[in-house]
């Protein structure tokens, strides 16, 4: 007898029944393959089954080992030529990594935990107002060989 696969969708869940493989989906996360060894340059931290091969860089560990971070003390953000606010670093250093933005009362902005991301500037929809912005640097390398914790400022101007 053929396998009949079934998927009732429903408030965003997918449930898939096969009589050899029951799958459960929610808010279409499946099971996703990759390399589960933190200390690994490919480090899959969203991964759930460890199918990827994992890679190992003599030189990306010795970089790792007192990662670089970076960022612009003034910037503008501009609508006619985007650019964004980013902290720079060698993104696959950091297994922990947390960047947050708060105005001059102490209003969280904008929030990241991925070192590639960056901030357009905008809050609500608008950009934000010149003056001095503060910065929240958290993280940690692939094997623990630097964690900061770093509290800055830096302007906005336009």
């Amino acid at each position: 007898m053929k396998n009949i696969l079934l998927s009732l969708f429903f408030l965003g869940f997918v449930w898939a029944v096969s009589p050899e493989n029951p799958v459960f989906q929610l808010d279409n996360i499946v099971n996703k393959g990759g390399c589960l060894d933190e200390n690994a340059i490919n480090y899959c931290f969203d991964c759930n089954e460890n199918l990827g091969t994992c890679l190992y860089d003599n030189e990306t560990s010795r970089i790792c080992e007192d990662a670089r971070i970076a960022w612009k003390k003034r910037w503008k953000p501009d609508s006619e030529y985007p650019t964004k606010f980013q902290v720079s670093t060698y993104t696959q250093c950091w297994l922990d990594w947390e960047v947050t933005i708060y105005d001059r009362l102490g209003n969280e902005l904008w929030f990241s935990p991925d070192p590639k991301d960056s901030w357009s500037g905008m809050t609500n929809g608008d950009y934000v107002q010149a003056g001095e912005y503060y910065l929240s640097i958290k993280g940690q390398t692939r094997g623990g060989t630097k964690t900061i914790d770093i509290v800055s400022e830096f302007d906005v101007f336009y």
